[in-house]
Order: structure tokens, then sequence, then C-alpha cells
């Protein structure tokens, strides 16, 4: 009987907590998670691949939690979820619905997505993957009940500092782990070729598919972080396409800024890319986000070898700093620093872009042949995703059709290939502080998803359509 009279059922998990608080073993009965074990549909995969992950051998409903834990560098990510057994035994992660924790609901690469930085790190950080060559080494953990997120921090930061250790070394954590695997999870697929690339004035990383056949081509650009930044191009050479990861400030003897670029930097990399004898002939693809977006739109409109662009939260307009080509110069507008906001701790963008842009600020995509995907988060913090139906309505408007657009609620600036982390804000060297990028995390995931298959679908469909004409 309880203290209010009401009749509380006792199951056999509740008897052996209490055994477990009250006798310090649970000898005197018999252990219903000696075979527990949880697997992987594979234990090494494209990072883009969906995993199952399946827990065997529990007691049908059962609480347990399972639990992704992430070392990259220094960094630490984790996610985890509370998930009920089913009448099997069983917890699918593919079609369990998770009760709380990173996530909730139904969803197959949860665990993966919602990874988060464990506590007590350094303000900023952000899941970026450096080495390609190298995969992510995941742990998945499985726990039985329904552990906090201190608990969880808890058993993998001790799993992490010492070995040797069991949850049964932590205090409050008694039999919380009942099986574990590692996963391995890549950018690059065997057997494609990574090269560095410095030839002319050309810096990069260039990924060949494996194989003697050509292959679609295409230039990959990054934003105003700088630097050589390779893993998009390499999971998209691992999805057949020979991909140029091009550097254009802040790496190598490159300018250090962004101060002066020059399009003939880019006009060089397009031609050499172009000419590359595992390149199919007919023309190339540029992907590009936030301020390589906007550089890849210029470049398409005025380079006839650029056959097909992925814009991915792009202004309509070029920014920050004059672009040159030749005689001409591109004038920048904004950002208007003056209305820069920086409050809880980050900087806060939105209100320095302008929608309305000078004309001669205007990128002049009409002027391009090439075939256009536009893709915009709606809850972009530094980019208004009206951006993206302005450059449609552009095209409209000179009689054109060569487009496609794709605006994403609840999407923020920061779309990366699917199953990434969600970033709401990292640092950034140009501020030297963190930066707002917003969305919403399951919005987000969703977008990811969904537009990498229409990267996919798009850059497939162009470049081989431009190629089969020859």
């Amino acid at each position: 009987m309880g203290e209010s009279g009401a009749f509380v059922p006792f199951d056999s998990w509740k008897i052996r907590a209490i055994c477990v608080r009250q006798c310090g073993s649970t000898n005197n009965y018999p252990d219903m998670t000696s075979q527990a074990t949880i697997s992987t549909s594979a234990t090494s995969a494209m990072l883009d691949d969906v995993i199952e992950i399946t827990a065997k051998g529990l007691q049908f409903g059962q609480h347990v939690t399972i639990s992704a834990y992430l070392k990259e560098g220094k960094e630490k990510y984790f996610s985890y979820a509370h998930f009920t057994v089913d009448r099997t035994g069983q917890v699918a992660v593919c079609s369990g619905v998770s009760k709380g924790g990173s996530y909730e609901g139904i969803e197959p690469m949860g665990l993966f997505w919602s990874l988060s930085p464990m506590p007590g790190q350094r303000r900023g950080i952000r899941l970026m993957k450096r080495d390609v060559t190298k995969p992510y080494k995941f742990k998945l953990t499985l726990h039985q009940g329904f552990l906090t997120e201190n608990k969880i921090c808890a058993i993998l930061n001790k799993a992490a500092t010492d070995t040797s250790a069991s949850a049964a070394n932590i205090e409050g954590t008694e039999h919380a782990v009942l099986s574990e695997i590692w996963l391995k999870r890549w950018y690059l697929r065997p057997g494609v070729k990574r090269l560095d690339i410095k030839t002319g004035r050309i810096r990069g990383a260039l990924f060949v598919p494996q194989g003697n056949n050509t292959h679609p081509g295409v230039i990959d650009l990054f934003g105003t972080a700088g630097g050589l930044v390779e893993y998009r191009a390499a999971i998209l050479a691992s999805r057949g396409f020979v991909t140029l990861a091009l550097a254009y400030f802040a790496y190598d003897d490159l300018p250090d800024s962004m101060g002066h670029i020059d399009l003939g930097y880019f006009e060089e990399a397009v031609d050499w890319l172009f000419n590359h004898p595992n390149v199919t002939p007919g023309g190339i693809g540029v992907l590009g986000v936030s301020k390589g977006a906007s550089i890849a739109l210029l470049m398409a409109s005025i380079f006839s070898k650029i056959r097909a662009v992925v814009s991915i939260n792009s202004l309509d307009y070029t920014d920050i700093a004059d672009i040159h080509y030749k005689d001409t110069i591109f004038k920048a507008h904004g950002p208007e620093m003056e209305n820069l906001v920086y409050e809880n701790n980050l900087y806060n963008f939105r209100y320095t872009y302008q929608l309305d842009a000078p004309e001669e600020a205007l990128i002049l995509i009409e002027n391009s042949s090439a075939e256009f995907l536009f893709i915009h988060g709606e809850d972009d913090w530094l980019i208004y995703w009206q951006c993206g139906e302005k450059m449609a309505k552009r095209l409209r408007d000179h009689g054109k059709t060569n487009y496609r657009l794709h605006i994403y609620p609840g999407a923020g600036h920061l779309i990366e290939p699917p199953y990434s982390p969600h970033c709401y804000s990292s640092y950034h060297r140009m501020m030297n502080d963190e930066m707002l990028w917003g969305g919403k995390t399951v919005e987000h995931a969703r977008a990811q998803d969904d537009s990498w298959k229409k990267i996919l679908d798009f850059l497939h469909t162009q470049l081989d359509k431009q190629n089969s004409k020859l």
C-alpha cells in the first residue's frame, strides 16, 4: 500500500532497484539483462547513410536509454534518447518512439543530428571534420533506465578518461550500462582519391571517385570562415563527382582576408577543373554556402563553363568587399555594422543586411545560362530567406525559368550534409566571438536531409544532361 492508501503494483525491475539500494546486490534475482545487446546495421558507413540501431535481449516494458558519444580532436559531443522496450524485447531506433532526451518521437537518425557539445567545454565549438581521411568514431551505449543528461555525461566522461571504468564505479549509476558498440562514419568512400592542389594560383584539395571513367566536376566553396574546408567535397566525390574544395583566403599563401577578391582566381579554377582528364566534358557545377554561394552566383553570371549552381543561403548581391575582375569592379553593399546586435554573448548579424541593395551591387544571374538551385532556411539569422525569392523573381522578370527554389521553415544558416548536428551558433574567426546562425533543431535536420537529396539529384541531372548532348 502506498502512503495515500492506493495499491502500488511492483514489477520485477522496481524490485531489482530496491534490492540494489537496500542490499547492494541483485544476486537473489535473475539477471534479466545479461543478454542485452546493442547493434547497428553497419559498423562502418558513409555519413549520409541511414544507420539502423537495435537493442535486443531486453524485457517488455523495460525503460532504457541509448546514448551516442563522439570525440573529435579535443571536442566531445553526445546525445541520448529514452525508449520503452517492445513486446519482442527489442528497441528499434528507426521505428521506436523516443520518450525524451535529445529528441522526441520517431527519428531514425535522431541520435546523430541531435548531438550537442558536452558540458564543461569552451563556448562556440562546432563539429567540423578537418581530416576527411579518418572517420568519426561513435560509441553507442545501451543504458538501463531513463537516465538524466547529468548521469549520461558522468558515465561517458568516466569511460572516456578511464578505459577500465565501469558504470558501477560512478555513484548513482549502478548497472546502468548494458551494452555498447562502436560505429565509424565516413565522409570519404574507400577508393576515392584526395589530392592536394597547388597549381598556378589555385589552392585546394581535389577528390576523384574510384575508377577510370570520367565524372561530373564540381567546385565547392564555403564562406567567411576562410581556410580549406574539405568535408562536403569529400562526400560529393563519394557520390560520384570530381570535386575541388577551393580555398580563397586564409589558407597557404592566399590572402589573409577577403579585403581583395579577384574573380580571375576563380576563373582559373573553373578552367582547370573543366579541362581535368577525370572530368566529363560539357560543363561543371559550383556549390556554395553563404559568401561562397554569392561568389558562385557571380561566377556563373560571367563564366559560361559553369552549367549548374547550388546556392545555399546566399545574398543576391555582393557584400563585405568589392570583387575585382579584369577592369571591372563589382561594388559591395553592406553589412551595415551599426545595426550589429550583441546580446547573450552572441553576435547577431540579421539586421546588418538589407533586402534592398543598389543596382551596382546586384548579381546579374540573368546573364547566365546555368541552372540554379536556391536553398534557403526561413530561420536563417544571418541572411534573409527572401533573397532566394528575389533571385527567382529576377530570373522570371528576364523570361527565364532555369531555377528551382526551396525555402525550408525552421532551418537556419548552416545547412550541412544530412544527419550533421544542428549548429545554432558558433565561434567565428572574423569576429573572434560567437555568431548566431539560427534554426530549430528538428526542422533544420529535416531541411538538411531533404536538401541533400535535392542537391545530388540536381547536380547529376544537370551535369549529366549537359554532358549527354556532346
